[in-house]
């Protein structure tokens, strides 16, 4: 494939697509047919961790077209990686999802991979990483060195019921950027306190060209006042980016929703037993649901009612009256 674009191109200039529509719609037309969507022949399990929202079926990308000619791959080659979403599964993911995919194209790129797998890393704008708690402590700091191959624009990180730390358990939650290792709940950072080095906020002081940033944090009804108390404290996490510029909240972006699925493989005995009360609540609290991922025949017991916050952040100019350490 490298060698084919290296070639010489034919222009094909007595194809209509290319000596009759202007470029600008062309291009457009190249989106729609490379844009990803969900492919019905593998769908997901309802049940399983990785079921969700927006996560139902295996996402798709026709690529043939980039097959048609060297004309048309010089010009679409880039187009996949740049508008679909790259998801990462960082455990717990689908069975055919690599846990370490932007890992192992960046490792293929720096044993010289071939031309079309060196562009697509290079031209990805959106990343999401569904990750452990465990691992974006321990690991997202490494897997930030990527950004000096790849370029993305806009970042998503999801924590799941399931990837909390001792869920299993039902373990309070506890989410602390700013501190080393696994987050006590009592040991709450202050807004002027500086992140630790080794924690996983400061691993965003090595990415640059970062525009926005998602944090999806997701848990059980019963468990919405803890996540809660984490959302609230979330406006002084600012995060600063190798560019100079400082990803700060955006409150009013701030969404939350909910949505009720079967349990997971591993159900605590101890979980809510009127899931369909618990949407009720969550209701009457202004979450919105969209969704209810319903089995026929299939009692009441085995779902569970999942509620999810998401945070969104800017890349801003760091302020001029703010220490850099403080950030």
């Amino acid at each position: 494939m490298s060698a084919a674009i290296l070639e010489p191109i034919n222009p094909q200039y007595t194809s209509p697509l290319f000596n009759r529509i202007p470029a600008e719609i062309r291009n457009y037309i190249f989106k729609l047919a490379l844009t990803a969507y969900d492919d019905h022949t593998k769908p997901y399990k309802n049940g399983e961790y990785y079921y969700r929202p927006g996560h139902r079926y295996a996402h798709k990308v026709d690529t043939n077209l980039l097959l048609t000619c060297r004309r048309v791959l010089a010009e679409t080659k880039d187009i996949p990686a740049s508008i679909n979403e790259y998801t990462c599964w960082f455990e717990r993911g689908p069975p055919w999802a690599s846990t370490n995919g932007l890992t192992r194209l960046a490792s293929e790129d720096a044993v010289g991979a071939p031309v079309r797998r060196r562009v697509r890393l290079s031209a990805l704008k959106c990343v999401h990483l569904f990750t452990q708690q465990t691992w974006l402590e321990g690991s997202f700091t490494h897997f930030t060195d990527l950004w000096k191959m790849a370029t993305p624009t806009h970042l998503t990180i999801t924590l799941r019921h399931s990837d909390w730390w001792w869920w299993e358990h039902e373990a309070p939650l506890a989410l602390e950027p700013k501190h080393s290792g696994m987050p006590r709940p009592n040991a709450i950072s202050q807004p002027s306190d500086p992140f630790h080095r080794r924690s996983w906020g400061a691993a965003f002081r090595k990415i640059s060209g970062l525009e926005t940033f998602v944090l999806e944090l997701e848990t059980v009804e019963k468990k919405k006042g803890e996540l809660d108390a984490i959302v609230s404290r979330a406006p002084g996490w600012r995060f600063v980016l190798h560019d100079g510029q400082v990803l700060v909240l955006d409150e009013s972006k701030t969404t939350r929703t909910g949505w009720l699925g079967r349990g997971l493989a591993y159900h605590p005995r101890n979980s809510d037993k009127t899931p369909f009360a618990a949407k009720e609540r969550l209701i009457k609290q202004g979450v919105k649901f969209e969704n209810d991922f319903l089995v026929p025949g299939l009692a009441e017991s085995h779902y569970l009612t999942y509620y999810v916050v998401k945070l969104t952040w800017f890349a801003r100019p760091a302020p001029q009256n703010l220490k850099h350490e403080q950030l």
